[in-house]
């Protein structure tokens, strides 16, 4: 694992999403505009970034792992949710549903992923 190309690329989304502020601040990114790039993002990126995910060599070892981590999957979702709960337990308002599911399932799969792969590799 390479830190640097971890920072590298925290450092370049960064920058990327500056560049989208500035771009949302001077109406470069209008509403219509940004309409446009969530139905590519979600129409076109989301449903390639699915298919090439399954181009790799599958083995009795990635078997396991995957079963692993499906495992540690319901784990985790089960004890965020214990969490959120909790945490959110003092909020009265109808938007605490709304915090605890968002606490729960986090939208890191354009972020996110692109960093696992810079770490780990495909």
């Amino acid at each position: 694992m390479n830190n640097i190309s971890v920072y590298e690329g925290i450092i370049s989304l960064f920058i990327i999403m500056l560049i989208g502020i500035y771009a949302r601040k001077k109406d470069i990114i209008t509403d219509e505009i940004n309409k446009g790039i969530t139905e590519i993002l979600l129409k076109i990126s989301l449903p390639l970034l699915i298919i090439s995910s399954f181009n790799i060599t599958y083995s009795d070892e990635l078997k396991i792992n995957v079963m692993k981590c499906f495992y540690y999957s319901i784990i985790t979702f089960i004890i965020s949710v214990i969490i959120s709960k909790i945490l959110l337990k003092r909020i009265k308002s109808e938007n605490r549903y709304i915090l605890q599911f968002s606490n729960v399932f986090s939208n890191c799969g354009f972020i996110g992923f692109p960093i696992i792969e810079g770490i780990y590799g495909k």
